[in-house]
């Protein structure tokens, strides 16, 4: 392999690695302004104040998870409503995907603040 086609592919292999990583993000500190579950389908959104976050495809200020699947739904809706309620801000780790409503970007994790 001559060395500038070495050097295009090592190019290629950095480009895409770092784009996979581009949308793993954390939030700034959000307010929820809604929250919500659709009954019938398990699936629970929330809409944050400020800017839109996500990936590419499903860049917006809702984010959402599957209360049907999602193995600690309950405690994530339960710690979720009360920051809503009590007015706390909250921080989230935005998955990079979008979730079963199209449009509507995913979360790893959140931190509910003081």
């Amino acid at each position: 392999m001559n060395m500038p086609r070495i050097v295009f592919y090592a190019s290629m292999l950095v480009v895409s690695a770092h784009s996979a990583q581009l949308y793993a993000e954390e939030t700034t500190d959000r307010n929820i302004l809604s929250i919500g579950c659709q009954k019938d389908k398990g699936i629970c959104t929330l809409q944050l104040n400020g800017d839109a976050v996500g990936g590419r495809g499903c860049l917006s200020n809702m984010l959402m998870f599957n209360a049907a699947t999602d193995k600690n739904a309950d405690a994530v809706l339960s710690l979720l409503s009360a920051a809503f309620f009590a007015g706390k801000k909250v921080r989230f780790e935005i998955s990079g995907q979008c979730g079963d409503q199209e449009g509507i970007a995913t979360f790893d994790s959140f931190r509910v603040l003081n």
